[in-house]
């Protein structure tokens, strides 16, 4: 069975009973090593997609990175990161909109 590994996080939908948002990352067995990272908000019904899918599959050439199964990013070794580049625009939308909240706990799960 394949590794995964869950963040959960809060999405303010003013219930009490709000059910359950998370990250879902998930090895898988394509090509030489893969991963796919999920996101659910609000639950997840029975054959529900997630509301962002994002699918990494290495070979001996670099990292395929694809979205919601569509066009993506062909990233060859030792050229400029697109993850990290990804996360470093993700820092700059933190910095500005982000006040006081907490990071999200990692959980395996079996």
């Amino acid at each position: 069975m394949a590794a995964k590994v869950e963040f959960e996080f809060d999405n303010c939908t003013h219930q009490s009973d709000a059910p359950r948002s998370w990250i879902e990352v998930t090895e898988n067995d394509e090509g030489l090593f893969g991963m796919t990272l999920d996101v659910f908000v609000n639950g997840r019904k029975e054959n529900e997609p997630p509301e962002l899918h994002v699918q990494c599959v290495r070979d001996q050439w670099g990292t395929w990175i694809a979205f919601q199964g569509s066009g993506g990013v062909a990233q060859e070794d030792e050229t400029v990161s697109f993850i990290d580049a990804l996360i470093a625009g993700l820092t700059e939308l933190k910095k500005a909109t982000d006040f006081g909240t907490k990071a999200p706990e990692r959980r395996e799960v079996e």
